[in-house]
């Protein structure tokens, strides 16, 4: 039986979220102890235990109550709502959280001589990939009459093999998709992480639950916000402030050598860029500092 006082958080073990899950756990101000399988990390200073699995295997850990929270890619929740016939209201499983990490889509994809550039054309083809329920549903309600095969691994090289006419992958930048000779021609789904948790969690879980999911919005906040400090002349000071990105009520302070300058600290929550310094200083802006956040939380 479970201790009702510590929460369960399931990850993918290898893969490109389980750096930036465990990144943001540890910025928590959560720390970790790994057991010897490396499998499962004990929680220290906090009531949680991470279990380090495979992704897929992730929602069904979540639907069982087996775990109580789970980081996970929307492609990886889709799949398994798709394959168990169900939607978004039907498990145990709700989406509690989004994250700025795990960007991807789920596109189709053609060879480069390939006369397939159009999901029209995608009748009486085998389409190769790793997420079957979800192509051959997205198929069956858009009436394209093609044949799905489940493809581990490597899909992109499908086409060559002659398993496949095409292929329906992952896609993040491309690149893969270009080395192969593949070119990328409709997206069926977008995807990123997400926390999800299990519907069914104790109060005294929830509470926990509740706790933890304020620090990782702390965190995920910080590292979206800058804290930017600046001089600016007053009679350009309503224009200056709009040109802070997401600031809100900035801070205005008078200068102690200076009647026409005052200094101007902001909280800009979305990113700043070269381009914003720039027409910044190009309306009197001067001594323009742009700072990282460590925590943040309202």
């Amino acid at each position: 039986m479970k201790n009702e006082t510590r929460i369960r958080i399931a990850i993918q073990k290898s893969g490109r979220l389980s750096e930036a899950s465990l990144k943001m756990i540890s910025q928590a101000g959560i720390k970790l102890a790994r057991s010897k399988d490396q499998l499962i990390a004990y929680g220290k200073n906090y009531p949680v235990d991470v279990l380090l699995t495979r992704d897929d295997d992730i929602p069904t850990l979540l639907n069982e109550g087996t775990c109580d929270i789970g980081i996970m890619g929307y492609n990886i929740y889709n799949e398994f709502n798709c394959s168990h016939g169900s939607d978004e209201n039907s498990t145990n499983i709700v989406s509690a959280m989004d994250l700025p990490f795990g960007e991807c889509r789920l596109s189709f994809a053609s060879p480069y001589d390939s006369k397939i550039k159009s999901l029209g054309d995608c009748d009486g083809t085998k389409i190769a990939t790793s997420y079957p329920a979800t192509v051959s549903s997205y198929l069956k309600k858009m009436n394209i009459n093609a044949t799905c095969i489940e493809f581990k691994g490597s899909v992109e090289i499908a086409p060559k093999l002659g398993t496949c006419t095409l292929i329906c992958d992952l896609v993040s930048t491309g690149t893969t998709l270009k080395a192969n000779g593949l070119e990328e021609f409709h997206t069926l789904l977008n995807s990123s992480a997400q926390i999800f948790k299990y519907s069914k969690v104790t109060d005294i879980k929830s509470t926990i639950i509740n706790n933890l999911l304020d620090r990782f919005r702390s965190v995920v906040r910080a590292s979206e916000s800058k804290y930017i400090t600046l001089h600016a002349p007053i009679d350009r000071l309503d224009t200056i402030i709009s040109l802070l990105p997401g600031s809100e009520s900035p801070t205005i302070i008078p200068l102690s050598n200076s009647i026409d300058k005052v200094a101007v600290h902001a909280l800009c929550n979305e990113k700043v860029f070269w381009e914003t310094l720039e027409n910044l200083k190009s309306e009197g802006a001067s001594s323009i500092l742009v700072l990282p956040i460590e925590k943040l939380l309202d």
